[in-house]
């Protein structure tokens, strides 16, 4: 079910991502951060490999930065994985706040 309903969808989130512009996309998790990457044309590989970087693409309204993470919920299954994420929520403040 999950391509049907990430088929169905996607298109919503590139239409609210061109309306906003925003400067900075967080997706959490491999899904999200898959579709995102392939939308803007970003080489996809892993999460394992991408989480927490910060990775620029050109859109239509100018550039913006694209930070991968792991969903959330990995901690819930995974309870060593919580500094993880606390690491990687401290670069979006860290990007959030730069120049």
């Amino acid at each position: 079910m999950e391509g049907q309903e990430i088929d169905s969808c996607i298109q919503y989130l590139y239409e609210q991502i061109r309306i906003i512009k925003p400067r900075i996309v967080i997706t959490l998790g491999k899904y999200a951060s898959r579709e995102v990457f392939t939308g803007l044309n970003l080489p996809f590989s892993r999460i394992s490999e991408l989480h927490g970087k910060i990775f620029e693409a050109e859109t239509g309204f100018g550039k913006i930065k694209i930070i991968p993470l792991y969903h959330p919920a990995v901690a819930c299954y995974h309870s060593e994985m919580i500094n993880v994420l606390k690491d990687d929520f401290r670069k979006i403040k860290d990007t959030l706040y730069e120049g």
